[in-house]
């Protein structure tokens, strides 16, 4: 019988070391860059949660995510929600970013143009922010690779 019980015992740490090494380093906090304003209600140095683990086929519209624009050796990390996947269409028009003819979340586009229909390619998806500087409005649509988390909010 104690040799079950200690067979548990070797199971339970184990388990709890696979946890640590495995599962844990996936969860983090990530700070957005000192005077990034693309975000309406995110403080400077404001910390966010974030799941660096996540697959790029598990994401949906509308959830948020951080994300380095020039992979990353590039610019610091920028936030917004994913508005559109691979195979959406995607198109500005009437100042709103339009998915597959409705109308996104994200802000208005006020001073880009109007802009004819694209298809999201396969690998890649269409970011939006609360002001378009850093988003895929300004840059395009954003590759997987760019995606550094999947954050659990934003404001």
């Amino acid at each position: 019988m104690e040799w079950i019980r200690q067979l548990l015992s070797y199971a339970i740490t184990i388990g709890v070391i696979v946890a640590l090494v495995v599962i844990v380093p996936r969860f983090a906090r990530l700070r957005v860059a000192e005077g990034y304003n693309d975000i309406e209600k995110l403080e400077p140095e404001h910390s966010l949660n974030a799941d660096s683990g996540i697959a790029f086929g598990a994401l949906a519209i509308g959830d948020p995510i951080a994300y380095r624009l020039g992979g990353e050796d590039g610019k610091e990390v920028c936030v917004g929600w994913i508005a559109a996947l691979p195979g959406d269409e995607v198109s500005i028009r009437d100042k709103a970013v339009m998915v597959n003819g409705k109308k996104s979340l994200g802000g208005a586009v006020e001073e880009a143009p109007p802009r004819a229909p694209v298809m999201i390619p396969a690998g890649h998806c269409y970011v939006v922010s609360s002001h378009h500087l850093f988003d895929s409005v300004a840059y395009g649509p954003i590759p997987a690779a760019a995606i550094h988390a999947r954050l659990f909010s934003l404001p």
